[in-house]
């Protein structure tokens, strides 16, 4: 009785032998839940993956990605945002060249006192012209870490269901355990704590520009370093306990993986190697769905990251330019502004970039370990 329970049990994956892979592939794919991933995916990431061709449920598309239009696509993006930071930076080019002209104009022997004047209302003016810029690209910036949250448990959720289908059972358990919580803690850390920090030294910053009386440099560089060091040990933890979790989980899961094999083969009889063999055909086609799930998952967060990091990096170039310039021109107050803004843009890049490492360490470690 036990043999015939096993026989009929069993018959799905004899029968699973003699289908066609492909037709595996699809009822795997849409039973994981894979196809409701792109609901979670802004739509100008979507647009930009249908134009390099990419789609989720063609696993061929992602192994022929052409690496120039990948590039070309990349430098569209941040092109767009080249020609809109550009418009703010000739009102700001024409605030400095405007305070260089009236300052040269100042008494020698009046010029101290007329000088910190200069450099308050100089300030006040290029104030001004960042405020709105920098503060909505710190918004976006909080728009697009809370996006790649929702994607990154929505991913790891699909993942952790197709290695537990592929018997993975113990690396599935924590790494979803490790996902879902890293994702709710972005989620909340850049609602409320990162993103109000972030307006709060700039103001800080601004103010410390503006007034002579009142020095916060040291503050806001303090501040700076501390964020980055947190970020960076932020991501140092999450991929080292990730990657630990999947080297022990893996070593499990493959010794109950060789232990069914070998009692598939001696228990049941004569059709033993065929169910053997249909059983390794269904975990290969769900190693399939997870590599091309998980490498859509990364690049789908590339070009969710672009465009923000991409502005970041063009207003920290900006801002150095305008640095310099504001150095040739000897208005120190304006150049003490710019150097702050470019480190607040600068503190924005290692978070974002934070997010992405764990974005695709989490989808990465697991296709080539618990493979």
């Amino acid at each position: 009785m036990v043999f015939l329970a096993l026989f009929f049990t069993l018959i799905p994956c004899v029968c699973a032998e003699n289908t066609d892979k492909n037709q595996i592939y699809k009822e795997q794919f849409e039973s994981s839940g894979a196809s409701q991933l792109s609901s979670s995916i802004p739509k100008d990431t979507l647009k930009s993956l249908d134009k390099l061709n990419i789609s989720l449920n063609s696993p061929e598309s992602l192994a022929k990605i052409d690496i120039s239009n990948f590039f070309e696509e990349v430098y569209a993006e941040s092109q767009k945002n080249f020609k809109h930071i550009f418009s703010y930076l000739t009102s700001i080019l024409g605030v400095l060249i405007l305070c260089a002209g009236i300052k040269s104009f100042a008494p020698e022997n009046k010029k101290a006192p007329q000088e910190n004047v200069l450099n308050m209302v100089c300030t006040m003016c290029l104030s001004g012209c960042l405020t709105a810029p920098i503060t909505k690209c710190i918004g976006a910036s909080k728009s697009v870490i809370l996006t790649a949250s929702n994607f990154t448990v929505s991913l790891g959720a699909v993942m952790s269901g197709i290695m537990i289908a592929s018997s993975k059972p113990v690396s599935a358990s924590a790494y979803q355990c490790l996902v879902l919580f890293s994702g709710q803690v972005m989620s909340r850390l850049s609602e409320f704590f990162l993103i109000p920090i972030m307006n709060f030294l700039f103001g800080i910053s601004i103010l410390s520009a503006i007034s002579t009386h009142i020095n916060l440099e040291k503050f806001c560089s303090s501040s700076y370093r501390l964020i980055k060091n947190i970020v960076k040990f932020t991501s140092a933890l999450f991929v080292g306990i990730l990657t630990l979790q999947n080297i022990v989980g893996n070593a499990a899961d493959n010794l109950a993986i060789s232990g069914t094999k070998m009692l598939i083969d001696t228990c049941v009889p004569i059709v033993g190697g065929a169910v053997s063999d249909a059983f390794s055909t269904v975990r290969s086609c769900l190693k399939l769905l997870k590599s091309g799930v998980g490498a859509f998952g990364i690049i789908a967060g590339v070009f969710t990251f672009v465009p923000i990091i991409s502005e970041c990096i063009i207003w920290v170039v900006f801002l150095g330019i305008c640095e310099f310039l504001s150095d040739c021109f000897d208005l120190k107050k304006p150049s003490l502004l710019f150097k702050n803004t470019s480190e607040i843009m600068k503190t924005l890049i290692a978070v974002l970039s934070c997010v992405i490492v764990i974005l695709i360490s989490s989808s990465g470690i697991i296709m080539i370990i618990g493979g």
